[in-house]
């Protein structure tokens, strides 16, 4: 299974719009050469650089290391993606899906910020004037319709859910923020 961007290229940066302070645009994602036998699909986006129980720039104290599951800052959960989808398009969090899709839970609430997404996109928020971070989008192919996960479930629920489901999975990984160091 390949997972691209119609925004970014793998190891590429992910565009201003796409960020938090920049239009917070989900970027357009597709995929191709499903496997047989798929149901549905689940998406995440995770921040792979988060500088555990540091004091962050613009955001403040973040919770220290340990204190979410495979110590990843979760930014976006689609579920329940129809087999039938291979494309999400820009901008379409919140809202914008087909029906039966779920956006689920993301860690904004841990975050001494008002107003930041929690059941929706939310795009990365690296400033320029501190390396760039990873964002990796994973794109799982599933053997159930449908995960039965509540709108207000996260990660860990998310984990437990497609435990056993998976048929394929994909990733491409953009930076944003400042220097990309390799």
């Amino acid at each position: 299974m390949e997972l691209r961007s119609g925004n970014f290229s793998d190891m590429g940066r992910i565009p201003e719009k796409c960020g938090l302070a920049g239009g917070n645009k989900s970027p357009r994602l597709i995929w191709s050469a499903v496997p047989e036998g798929t149901k549905s699909f689940a998406i995440i986006m995770a921040d792979l650089d988060i500088p555990w129980g540091t004091e962050f720039p613009g955001i403040g104290m973040l919770p220290p290391k340990g204190t979410l599951p495979d110590n990843l800052f979760i930014h976006w959960i689609i579920v329940d993606i129809p087999a039938v989808v291979r494309a999400i398009p820009e901008g379409a969090s919140p809202n914008n899906f087909v029906p039966r899709v779920k956006e689920l839970k993301n860690n904004f609430n841990m975050l001494p910020m008002p107003g930041l997404p929690t059941n929706s996109y939310g795009g990365p928020g690296t400033p320029a004037n501190v390396p760039a971070h990873r964002y990796e989008f994973t794109l799982y192919a599933l053997d159930t319709e449908t995960l039965g996960l509540a709108e207000n479930a996260d990660y860990t629920a998310f984990k437990a859910a497609i435990s056993g489901h998976i048929k394929a999975k994909a990733s491409i990984t953009g930076y944003f923020g400042g220097e990309i160091l390799k």
